[in-house]
């Protein structure tokens, strides 16, 4: 993982990662990507990448970052989702 993070750092321009991150925007990050992070950063211990490469676990730590605050903003939504259709529910027997 962590040669291929130190090449993206490596780059520069229209590919270059730290443009890619300041760019990111994590309502626009599927839940398909999301499973696919979170199973890549499963297979590597923070540990282990942060003696490897310290660029590396930067990353490694912003992209966790950035998997906390999908995963928080999608249990957000449900429950929001979910309160409303419960204040809808309750409104409709209310007024039946």
């Amino acid at each position: 993982m962590c040669v291929h993070v130190q090449i993206l750092i490596g780059k520069t321009g229209k590919s270059s990662l730290k443009r890619r991150v300041a760019e990111c925007e994590v309502g626009s990050i599927t839940e398909a990507v999301v499973r696919r992070v979170a199973r890549i950063l499963s297979q590597n211990e923070f540990t282990v990448v942060q003696d490897t490469s310290l660029g590396c676990a930067v990353f490694y730590s912003w992209v966790s970052w950035v998997l906390v605050v999908y995963i928080a903003s999608y249990f957000n939504d449900l429950y929001h989702t979910q309160a409303d259709d419960m204040v809808e529910e309750t409104r409709s027997v209310l007024h039946a």
